[in-house]
């Protein structure tokens, strides 16, 4: 196979739909987690408002113990409220951290892209093989010219 360049912009232009696909999918999660998060907020105001009243009732018939108790389910329900939300905000950072990194390798007057290796090493195996992509295994041997893979537990090579 012939050396084969590879142009930063073709590179940059393959890959910001990658990009751009995990941001929407950052936002979905976000987006998603949000009407949650106020159900659960509006929930916790429900709670705290019904117990709040329950208290000022029995308050009144039996004094401050009822009230401290009113004022620490009330507690309890801003807490749950707090930590409803800041679960919902993990969640989101968690889907907004799944980025996946750009990994070149660079070698005397070639640089080689490994996301595009390993969508030619797909290439290859699917044109020799059957059936999905469960693993791949890449080992990159650029004093070769080689990328070497086991995809599946078959091996195969592809020049760079």
């Amino acid at each position: 196979m012939a050396d084969m360049k590879i142009n930063p912009d073709e590179l940059k232009e393959k890959l910001e739909p990658v990009g751009d696909a995990f941001a929407k999918a950052g936002k979905a999660v976000a987006k998603k987690a949000e009407p949650a998060v106020k159900a659960v907020g509006e929930k916790a105001k429900e709670s705290q408002k019904l117990v709040g009243d329950k208290a000022r009732e029995a308050g009144k018939a039996a004094g401050d113990k009822v009230k401290e108790a009113g004022k620490a389910a009330g507690d309890k329900a801003r807490a749950g409220q707090k930590m409803a939300q800041a679960k919902a905000k993990e969640a989101g950072r968690e889907a907004v951290s799944a980025v996946t990194p750009m990994v070149y390798i660079q070698y005397g007057d070639k640089e080689i892209v490994c996301d595009e290796l390993i969508e030619r090493v797909r290439a290859d195996y699917k044109a020799n093989n059957k059936g999905t992509v469960r693993s791949v295994k890449l080992y990159v041997k650029p004093e070769e010219n080689t990328a070497y893979y086991v995809i599946n537990g078959k091996e195969g090579k592809i020049d760079i």
